[in-house]
């Protein structure tokens, strides 16, 4: 049961880095498409901002019906209901640090190329500052998860 236990855990996270690689690579396609029409007239920081922004609303949008159809699974596949549920909790809690790392550090490197911001400070100031208010987003994807997770056992029997 410990390598299936680990190895759904180890697929969730993946899954969570799958999702944020490709919300990265979506929003990186969205910035060129805002370059290429010409339309970038605010200054470099308020743009920056509205972009980091929309890739966090678009993680909580993303994050709870991911943590909830991985939480689903999890639940219905691992007998024990606590087990399940605190797996559940973690993976998703952790996959969705996991997943906004990765696409703001994608979007990030793009940014910097694209808006001549040369000072790494400024670029992880914004980072680290909208991570922190991310933390608080990660609250619905948490609770659903662990109530998909109690329901996928409940599924079971």
């Amino acid at each position: 049961m410990e390598n299936r236990f680990y190895g759904l855990m180890t697929a969730g996270s993946g899954l969570f880095l799958l999702t944020g690689i490709l919300l990265g690579l979506s929003s990186t396609i969205g910035l060129w498409y805002v370059e290429a029409l010409g339309i970038w007239q605010v200054e470099v920081a308020r743009s920056i901002s509205a972009i980091l922004m929309m890739v966090a609303i678009s993680s909580f949008m993303i994050g709870p019906t991911l943590g909830a159809a991985f939480s689903l699974y999890l639940g219905y596949d691992i007998e024990d209901r606590a087990i399940s549920v605190i797996s559940a909790s973690f993976t998703t809690f952790t996959g969705y640090f996991i997943m906004n790392l990765t696409a703001i550090t994608i979007l990030l490197n793009q940014v910097e190329a694209s808006s001549g911001m040369n000072s790494p400070y400024r670029i992880l100031n914004a980072f680290i500052g909208l991570e922190n208010s991310v933390a608080l987003f990660s609250f619905p994807t948490l609770l659903v998860s662990m109530f998909a997770a109690y329901l996928g056992s409940q599924l079971r029997e």
